[in-house]
């Protein structure tokens, strides 16, 4: 029963994943697909890029979307987007404005790539 609890405890902690909605157009409503984004990955998909995205389920506290132009997601380096997932977040469209406002790679993590 203890080990039970245990794991119900720490649950939230162990493995949690944003969902992203993606989209063509810079008004989120064009959509293309959407994608779980695991905690600390890359998701460097559909091929053909995207304009916008919704975040539909919050990350851990203190995690951060991160939209990169490229194939994947680097530091130091080009952020199209930078947005704290977090619930006040949830639903809300976020453009992606760089390489030609088109972004091919997303990430989720705690460490802060945001620029200040």
């Amino acid at each position: 029963m203890q080990h039970l609890l245990l794991v119900a405890a720490l649950a939230p902690f162990l493995g949690n994943a944003a969902i992203v909605r993606l989209f063509r157009d810079v008004e989120c409503t064009d959509e293309i697909q959407e994608i779980n984004v695991k905690d600390n990955t890359c998701a460097s998909w559909p091929k053909e890029g995207w304009r916008s995205y919704k975040l539909m389920t919050r990350g851990c506290p203190g995690q951060k979307i991160t939209s990169y132009p490229g194939n994947v997601c680097v530091y130091p380096g080009i952020r199209d987007s930078c947005v704290d997932a977090v619930e006040s977040k949830v639903g809300s469209c976020h453009i992606t404005p760089g390489n030609g406002g088109v972004s091919h790679a997303i990430g989720l993590s705690l460490i802060n790539f945001c620029p200040k």
